[in-house]
C-alpha cells in the first residue's frame, strides 16, 4: 500500500494497538514514533463500537449513536435512537434523540459520519432502490438538522438492480449508485456532495466493473488522482480493494 494510505488507516488506531504495531517492521516504528503520527492520531482516532455508528463532532468529542430494529413497518413507525459520548468516567450514559425521519437506515453502507454530522439514507421499505433523501444529526447539539435531496438519476428499470451507500471522500458526504444493468453491464456512478444547502451533488465519477461485483463503496482518494474502492463479489462472495486511475 502507498506510504500515506498506510499512515491514514493506522492514525486511526488506539495508542494501545499502535504500541503493538511498531513492531511489525521498521518503518512502521519510524512511522508510528514520528511527532506528526503522533499529533495527527489523537485528531483522528475513535473507537470502534461494533452494531453502533459513531462519529466526532465539531468540540471533538467521539459521540456513539445506537438504535433498535424496526417493529413493524409503517409510516408512523419511529426507531428510538439514543447517543452516549465516548470517554466518561463510568459507565455510559445514553440519551433519547428526537424522534428522527421516517425510513432512515442505520445498516453498514447507509451511514456515515463527515464533518461532525452523522447522515442516514432514507427511503421506503418497501422499494429499497429508492433514496430519496439523506437526513442528517448534528453530533454537537444532537438535532436533527433539514434533509439533503439525493442526486436526480433517472428512475432504476424493471430490469436492472440498483444498490446506493454513502461514506466520505475527499473531505465530504459521497453517495454511490452501483447499477447492474443487462445492457450497459455493471458501473457505478460516485457523487459527491458540493452544497448541502441547496443538496447539489456533482457526479464525481463513473468507474464500469465486472459483472459480478454487487456494491461499490468509497475509501480513499490518492494525491496523483487514483481513487480506491471496496468492491463486493457476489459470485465469488469475496470483499476486496481495487485501485483507479481518473
Amino acid at each position: 500500500l502507498p506510504e500515506d494510505v498506510i499512515f491514514d488507516v493506522l492514525a486511526r488506531l488506539p495508542v494501545k494497538t499502535l504500541c503493538r504495531f511498531r513492531c511489525v517492521c521498521k518503518g512502521w516504528h519510524a512511522l508510528i514514533s514520528d511527532p506528526a503520527f503522533a499529533a495527527a492520531q489523537r485528531s483522528r482516532a475513535a473507537p470502534l463500537v461494533a452494531g453502533h455508528r459513531f462519529g466526532r463532532a465539531v468540540s471533538g468529542e467521539y459521540k456513539v449513536v445506537r438504535c433498535s430494529r424496526y417493529r413493524c413497518l409503517t409510516r408512523h413507525d419511529r426507531r428510538p435512537l439514543e447517543i452516549t459520548t465516548v470517554g466518561a468516567s463510568g459507565e455510559p450514559t445514553w440519551r433519547r434523540l428526537p424522534a428522527q425521519p421516517a425510513f432512515t437506515c442505520s445498516c453498514h453502507g447507509c451511514t456515515a459520519a463527515v464533518n461532525g454530522v452523522l447522515h442516514f439514507l432514507t427511503g421506503h421499505p418497501f422499494a429499497p432502490t429508492c433514496r430519496s433523501h439523506v437526513a442528517r444529526l448534528d453530533l454537537e447539539s444532537e438535532q436533527w438538522k433539514p434533509k439533503i435531496e439525493a442526486p436526480a438519476t433517472e428512475w432504476p428499470k424493471e430490469e436492472d438492480r440498483w444498490e446506493t451507500t454513502i461514506g466520505e471522500l475527499k473531505g465530504t458526504l459521497s453517495m454511490v449508485e452501483t447499477i447492474r444493468s443487462h445492457l450497459d453491464g455493471t458501473y457505478a456512478n460516485v457523487w459527491l456532495l458540493v452544497d448541502p444547502k441547496k443538496s447539489i451533488w456533482v457526479k464525481e465519477y463513473t468507474i464500469h466493473m465486472p459483472r459480478t461485483v454487487s456494491l461499490v463503496e468509497p475509501l480513499e482518494v490518492l494525491g496523483d488522482g487514483t481513487a480506491i474502492e471496496h468492491t463486493r463479489d457476489r459470485v465469488h462472495d469475496r470483499e476486496e480493494n481495487v485501485c483507479t486511475s481518473f
